[in-house]
């Protein structure tokens, strides 16, 4: 689902055309608003920047965004591991392994 999808359905959730967004900059941490007005296809942002991707929300305040409007650096590290004999990435495994592998301890040797 895309960004505008994603802000349209909320806003059709809430029954608001303006959202308003409370959250830290993606860039600098600090804490910022971003006021977002929906229309029947687009939106304008107000106050900085919204992504939505992959169920995860991303907001750059507004002097970041006017440094840089691309959001960067935003994907998760994929970890793989071994499980019952071949690698997997971690999250693809059943909740049990998922607490057994966080319960692994590391040793050197």
């Amino acid at each position: 689902m895309t960004t505008f999808h994603h802000l349209k359905k909320l806003s059709e959730q809430l029954k608001e055309s303006e959202i308003a967004f409370s959250a830290k900059c993606h860039d600098c941490s600090e804490d910022t608003i971003v006021e977002v007005t929906i229309y029947e296809d687009n939106a304008d942002t107000n106050g900085g920047g919204y992504w939505n991707i992959e169920g995860e929300d991303f907001i750059k305040c507004q002097p970041c965004f006017n440094k840089d409007p691309i959001l960067r650096n935003f994907r998760k590290c994929e970890v793989y591991s071994r499980v019952v004999g071949y690698l997997r990435p971690i999250k693809q495994w059943n909740p049990g392994k998922q607490e057994e592998y966080k319960q692994r301890k590391n040793f050197k040797t």
